[in-house]
């Protein structure tokens, strides 16, 4: 490799102006253009007319400039009229114009550069690549009709692969979401006539819609004691109670095996990483096709077992999965690392809001909080996939309700000026239980750590958790049922039809405006 360095002369106007690479190669500069463009060292021979270099000149070919959080901050309208002179050697000698285009229209500049796994890619090498990839595509969109046609689609494959990221993450989000509710309702019982159904499903058929999913059950749905033909309420209760927490630590146990065994890089959140990769680092794997089955596998046997996990962190990184898959279909991003990171930016987006079923405030989650590099075409672009992304979970409907999201609210009367003060002493609770939650679980962290850090099975701390919470669960009705169910029912309007032990009916004269 050799270094180059910038001549600070500025070429004749009618010249072509090159671009003003910082690492660059020649293959042979005649006498003439010496001496049009002059040299560093005066006591270099004139007959020496080549410079031998590897064969890595457009890999390392970058130019300053540019829109970039890694580029040069000199003024590119300055800078790129000065031509470059290597120095390194005995032998120093300037790249012209027609050097620099021998390189832009090379074929390597279109082949992808393999980093190494724990390392950062090179921003402004990937991305002067880029450009000079799109310099050749203008550059033959005006020569022939084949070019004008790889231009056109050059330009839509943008759109074309976060509309499929928003297709995709909108599909697997309704798939975890229907397995989830089926496989939290197995551990405590059965719909003979339809095994596939969940429990609220089951109800469903026989029209009994009317009563209290979490306290009562429908004819047509059995529980494990009276599906097993378990005569008395104490045995039925027993044999429920023991499948129940069986199940849960069964459950709990395939997903950490699976992730132990299969896919390490399925365990955890996933924003963490996925920040660490969209700022530029290399994680071989982490986004592959074996972690996204895993995960989704994973995610849906831990829910199913009672664990209190979150779905934001696993679909934001289901969601990059399937964009980093859906980019080796288009070699402008797959070849590309910065490119990449565009279509991740606008996966974690996707991810968001099918998490939460709020398409904007994914895009302001990928921009504010997990995005490194956020251009503004990004942003259309994100919107574009959450967008896709809550429409196809809504097609979907996995909630049987017609919206985007479990905790839907919709109330028809008017607040009294009196739940003010209810109101503020939530506020203050949940912020104090927060602050409370937070300390106490660094506290555990740190313990745990520094008393069980060489424990030698760790899958047996998982099998630990699904135990004790099945055992502490099951006799509570509303902490047996799945935590969305409980949410969901706190956040529907209650009334004097309803019948359920989390609220009472207050006749309407008691409070009037």
């Amino acid at each position: 490799m050799i270094r180059t360095t910038k001549l600070m002369e500025d070429y004749s106007s009618d010249e072509e102006p090159p671009l003003s690479p910082t690492y660059g190669s020649v293959g042979r500069t005649t006498a003439s253009r010496r001496q049009r463009n002059g040299t560093i060292n005066a006591d270099t021979p004139f007959e020496q007319k080549t410079v031998n270099l590897d064969d890595s000149d457009v890999d390392m070919l970058t130019v300053s400039g540019g829109s970039d959080p890694h580029a040069s901050s000199l003024n590119r309208a300055t800078s790129s009229r000065q031509p470059i002179v290597h120095f390194e050697g005995s032998v120093r000698e300037p790249i012209g114009p027609r050097d620099i285009r021998d390189i832009e229209y090379s074929p390597r500049v279109n082949e992808k550069k393999y980093y190494d796994d724990f390392h950062t890619i090179d921003w402004v090498r990937d991305r002067n690549r880029d450009r000079l990839r799109h310099k050749r595509l203008n550059r033959d969109g005006r020569l022939s009709w084949r070019g004008c046609t790889l231009k056109m689609w050059d330009a839509g494959s943008g759109w074309l692969i976060v509309f499929l990221v928003g297709v995709s993450s909108g599909l697997l989000a309704g798939m975890i979401d229907v397995a989830t509710e089926w496989m939290s309702d197995l551990k405590e019982g059965w719909c003979p006539s339809a095994g596939y159904y969940n429990r609220e499903s089951c109800c469903w058929i026989n029209n009994e819609t009317n009563l209290n999913m979490i306290e009562e059950h429908c004819s047509l749905w059995h529980t494990w004691g009276a599906y097993a033909g378990v005569s008395g309420d104490v045995n039925e209760y027993v044999v429920d109670y023991i499948i129940y927490v069986s199940a849960a630590v069964v459950f709990a146990g395939l997903a950490g095996l699976f992730v132990t065994t299969l896919a390490p890089y399925a365990a955890g959140s996933g924003i963490p990483e996925v920040k660490t990769i969209l700022s530029g680092f290399i994680i071989r794997g982490y986004l592959g096709a074996w972690t996204l089955l895993v995960k989704s596998l994973g995610m849906v046997l831990a829910v199913g077992a009672g664990l209190t996990l979150g779905k934001e962190g696993p679909l934001v990184h289901v969601a990059c999965c399937c964009g980093n898959l859906f980019t080796r279909l288009f070699p402008k991003y797959y070849n590309n690392e910065a490119k990449k990171r565009e279509v991740l930016s606008a996966a974690a987006a996707a991810g968001v809001s099918v998490a939460f079923g709020a398409p904007v405030g994914g895009v302001l989650f990928s921009l504010e909080e997990i995005s490194y590099y956020f251009p503004h075409k990004v942003m259309w672009r994100a919107f574009f996939a959450a967008l896709t992304a809550a429409f196809t979970l809504q097609l979907m409907n996995p909630y049987f309700s017609g919206h985007l999201v479990l905790f839907y609210a919709n109330y028809d009367h008017q607040w009294h000026l009196f739940e003010f003060i209810p109101f503020i002493l939530l506020g203050i609770f949940g912020g104090l239980y927060g602050a409370m939650f937070i300390k106490l679980n660094l506290l555990w962290v740190k313990f745990k750590r520094r008393k069980f850090n060489r424990f030698p099975i760790p899958l047996f701390e998982v099998l630990l958790v699904a135990l004790l919470t099945g055992i502490i669960a099951f006799p509570n009705p509303y902490t047996r049922t799945n935590a969305s169910e409980i949410i969901r029912t706190l956040f529907s309007q209650c009334g004097p039809e309803d019948n359920n032990d989390l609220w009472y009916f207050l006749p309407p004269p008691l409070f009037t405006n």
